[in-house]
């Protein structure tokens, strides 16, 4: 056997002697190691290295075949020097063809918004990735509360579908030294009456926020809408994940009027303005229609419909999704003539909602509205509910607003994750074709609605993956991770992400908007961040990070703290190792849940927040004009 090998290697070498015969020898560099193909090759070319001392640096880069070297080699120093400059070059084409390619409308955010750190300016606000004025202003005419639709309730029976009672909050903002704020249930208090520098308002919801939604389409600053749902207790509840709720379904939908004027002498404070009771249970999502859902007019339509504040869609605990077309709250103070009653919250109650959307054996958790033609859930099993509202809506105007429970069946139920989907939305407001999710199964996945079984999977985590906003408008999505940052992932190179917010606690809500480029996040930690993805494109600058607010508790004093006026840092990521592995913990009344810029342009720079405590934040970002 050993004579065999032998004489079987030479066989081999007298071949590659003849093979080498055949092909020209391969040219070796300076260094006498040859050049190598392939891989190799192809990457030595990309980076520049091998071109010709007549050459340009230009979009006709000319590169020598099989990377050999003309003669007249450059010398060491020449090269390194043409190497810097093909690759500045080729990353400036990457980042020309990445930023005139991102939005549905071919738009970007101008170059004045990459020297903005501190927050959005209101100057600079426009629609950006969306062109409003094509989409309908007017959705779904027919789908207004009748008179006698609703139900007007007093306020002793409205009160026992609120949040349980508890002891007024005492909250210290700014300086230690500065007197605490007695703040009671379902009132608010000015935060720039203790910090001058800063315009917002601090209000306390009474139970566990997990929905916080700006009602859309208003154009009027000093009459916005907040509606804010959520648990009816705050630390102290907890509803396991896919298990339905059987018992104390009494709750409550409220809606906040936020008057979102600047340095006005007449801004209101905000108010509790109506107060929609159900017996669904606690609230996992909310969602309004994008658009077209809001009535200008404040007075009843035709004698017999309430004008319209907006169509609002939520996820509850029974397992079910229900649509209301919410009045608004000044039409149903003219049909009641309770005009002196201005300041007191209006308590009803639907005799039925629109449509009620449910699946067996699951809950349906997490809701996005594709425009207002489609709309889709997360489900608690892993699948992805899918509904044509255009057809249901139709048959619903045919029928006389009868429905069958066959009618109201999705027209698509998507096996989607392992586990429960806890975010998910679409590509665009206008003509959505695709849906973005992310699941406790680590996955942030994409796929089309009308070829669903195909997906595409951004990234895996061994961990949890709960939020994510998907900034259609700048051409990439911003997702948490399990190091208790947010990440940048480019739609046009998804193999990369950048870090862009770092926090000390989970993460739980992000949040993005089509007026400017901030992403605000907000986790256990207590802390609200926002940051510029306009500084991303220069690779030479690091994301900065500005913490809005701070929350902090002492369980001692048994009140809160609002630490203000932090100072911006830079987004650096330590090298985490077992040895200097952070183990923080934090109160959980300190955790904040959610976050949302609100969608109207007239007030884009205002951010509202809110967490396990019920207390909720309401700030403006645009701290120029108050420096000025």
């Amino acid at each position: 056997m050993k004579a065999t090998r032998v004489s079987n290697r030479k066989k081999r070498t007298l071949l590659k002697e003849k093979a080498s015969l055949k092909t020209p020898p391969k040219v070796k560099r300076k260094n006498n190691f040859p050049v190598k193909k392939n891989k190799t090759q192809n990457f030595k070319k990309a980076a520049g290295i091998g071109i010709t001392k007549t050459s340009k640096i230009s979009d006709d880069e000319q590169f020598l075949d099989n990377g050999q070297e003309a003669d007249g080699a450059l010398s060491d120093v020449e090269k390194v020097d043409i190497e810097k400059k093909t690759r500045l070059s080729h990353t400036q084409k990457i980042h020309n063809k990445f930023e005139y390619t991102r939005g549905d409308v071919g738009e970007v955010f101008g170059e004045t918004w990459k020297e903005i750190v501190i927050g959005p300016e209101t100057d600079l606000l426009r629609p950006v990735g969306i062109n409003l004025n094509e989409l309908p202003q007017k959705v779904y005419p027919n789908l207004k509360v009748e008179l006698d639709g609703i139900q007007l309730l007093p306020i002793e029976a409205g009160s026992l579908y609120l949040p349980y009672q508890k002891e007024p909050y005492i909250v210290t903002i700014g300086p230690e030294d500065e007197e605490p704020v007695i703040l009671p249930q379902y009132q608010s208090f000015p935060i720039h009456n203790r910090s001058p520098s800063r315009t917002g308002y601090i209000l306390n919801s009474g139970g566990s926020i997990w929905c916080i939604q700006w009602c859309p389409s208003i154009k009027s600053p000093d009459q916005q809408y907040l509606a804010v749902a959520g648990f009816k207790g705050t630390t102290q509840e907890h509803h396991p994940i896919g298990e339905c709720q059987t018992t104390e379904l009494e709750n409550a939908i409220q809606i906040w009027r936020i008057d979102c004027r600047q340095y006005e002498n007449d801004v209101a404070p905000p108010k509790l303005d109506l107060v929609i009771c159900h017996e669904f249970g606690c609230a996992f999502d909310m969602k309004w229609c994008p658009y077209g859902a809001y009535d200008q007019i404040d007075l009843i339509e035709n004698g017999n419909f309430f004008s319209r504040l907006g169509l609002l869609a939520g996820s509850f605990g029974d397992g079910t999704i229900r649509f209301f077309s919410v009045p608004h709250p000044e039409s149903i103070r003219q049909h009641f003539k309770m005009k002196n009653t201005i300041q007191e919250p209006l308590f009803i109650k639907f005799k039925k909602p629109l449509f009620t959307f449910s699946i067996s054996d699951t809950l349906c958790w997490t809701l996005s509205w594709g425009g207002h033609t489609k709309f889709s859930s997360g489900c608690t099993n892993g699948n992805v509910a899918i509904w044509n509202l255009e057809s249901i809506i139709a048959e619903w105007e045919i029928n006389g607003g009868i429905m069958s429970q066959d009618a109201l069946y999705p027209a698509s139920y998507v096996a989607a994750h392992n586990s429960c989907v806890r975010d998910l939305s679409w590509n665009s407001i206008k003509d959505p074709t695709h849906i973005m999710t992310c699941s406790h199964d680590g996955r942030l996945q994409i796929f089309d609605y009308r070829d669903p079984w195909i997906k595409h999977v951004f990234q895996r985590i061994r961990s949890f993956l709960v939020s994510f906003c998907w900034a259609s408008n700048y051409g990439g999505v911003a997702f948490t991770d399990s190091e208790n940052s947010v990440r940048y992932l480019r739609m046009d190179d998804p193999k990369k992400t950048t870090g862009i917010v770092l926090h000390r606690g989970y993460v739980w809500g992000t949040s993005c908007s089509f007026y400017h480029p901030f992403i605000a996040t907000c986790s256990t930690d207590g802390t609200v961040k926002i940051t510029n993805i306009c500084r991303l494109r220069d690779r030479r600058q690091r994301p900065l990070q500005v913490i809005v607010y701070r929350l902090t508790w002492n369980k001692a004093k048994m009140q809160f703290r609002l630490w203000e006026n932090i100072k911006a840092e830079e987004t650096l990521f330590p090298t985490i190792t077992y040895e200097n592995m952070p183990t923080p913990s934090f109160a959980p009344e300190e955790a904040l849940q959610r976050v949302a810029w609100c969608p109207n342009e007239c007030a884009g720079v205002w951010l509202a927040s809110g967490g396990a405590a019920g207390l909720l934040r309401i700030d403006c970002t645009d701290r120029r004009l108050k420096d000025e």
